[in-house]
């Protein structure tokens, strides 16, 4: 395991223990960026350096002022938290406060490379001491069809794959058999201590009998397990018949399996933003078909 330049030295270890057999795991986290990413795979971390490389990527970007970190994935399975470049909670706007708590030399430091940093802070960190459940990162084409919600089920292998257990789990994990290029993961993780969320994708799909509409569509969601605590998603889109809406909703607690969920529709109005409705005959609305609501680390119950 190797942090920034550490991530890319381990896989020089590993170029060179290849025989009598490769090392049984690397995992690179935050592997460095600067003077790696155009370079070829004999002289950086790749997949070949090990029976199985890990690749944990928090900073990346296309040189030193856009991040620390690399981004090209650089695993067989290769994670991308919060989209791999910048994370939750080190936004630069930060870093003042950084420096009146840390004095100049360590807040800068703090700031600077708070994204980069928070590779190996994420793999000390023990879900299982907050809350009993298992995270998973998904497979998706890019992050932002995750973050938007287009990818949360995980109906295959590989669709999703566990994030956490660095040193249990993953030590007995094998590349997939069938494996040509890296498996690129997404999830969502929070600015501090906790960083778990609960994820959960919205599925919304609408039929036919009314006209398109520019609008925000509230959902109230009431699980198993707590009576105290309904978290409101909101979608705002301009729907249409017979569509697919989705969205990637965090939760900062478990309600338990989602039981019911009450939806409630306000029109946009373009200078008001939302249209207050005085008659009846203008109130808003659009045709359901269903609303499917994935909790993401397994069960998912379908509303019609």
């Amino acid at each position: 395991m190797g942090h920034s330049l550490g991530g890319q030295i381990s896989g020089f270890v590993g170029k060179n223990l290849q025989y009598p057999e490769k090392l049984r795991l690397i995992i690179g986290l935050d592997p460095a960026g600067p003077a790696f990413s155009d370079v070829s795979d004999q002289s950086r971390l790749n997949p070949n350096d090990a029976k199985l490389v890990i690749s944990v990527h928090t900073n990346g970007g296309a040189n030193v002022a856009n991040g620390l970190g690399i981004l090209k994935p650089s695993g067989h399975y290769s994670f991308f938290p919060n989209g791999g470049e910048n994370q939750h909670g080190c936004e630069p706007v930060r870093g003042v406060t950084n420096i009146l708590l840390h004095g100049i030399s360590v807040g800068l430091a703090d700031t600077f490379a708070c994204s980069h940093r928070r590779a190996y802070l994420l793999m000390a960190y023990n879900e299982s001491k907050y809350d009993d459940f298992q995270s998973l990162a998904y497979r998706c084409n890019n992050y932002s069809d995750f973050s938007t919600g287009k990818c949360g089920e995980c109906n295959e292998s590989d669709d999703c794959k566990r994030w956490g257990d660095w040193y249990d789990y993953w030590q007995e994990q094998k590349p997939p058999k069938n494996w040509t290029e890296p498996l690129v993961y997404y999830i969502e993780t929070r600015d501090e201590l906790p960083y778990s969320y609960f994820h959960h994708q919205i599925i919304i799909k609408t039929s036919d009998g009314f006209k398109p509409i520019n609008a925000v569509l509230t959902l109230d969601m009431f699980g198993s397990l707590r009576s105290d605590y309904s978290p409101q998603a909101k979608i705002e889109a301009t729907f249409e018949p017979n569509k697919i809406y989705t969205q990637l909703f965090l939760m900062t607690k478990s309600i338990g399996s989602v039981r019911s969920i009450d939806m409630k529709i306000s029109a946009i109005d373009d200078v008001t933003k939302i249209k207050s409705v005085a008659k009846k005959s203008e109130t808003p609305y659009i045709i359901v078909d269903y609303v499917q609501v994935n909790y993401m680390n397994g069960h998912q119950k379908r509303y019609v």
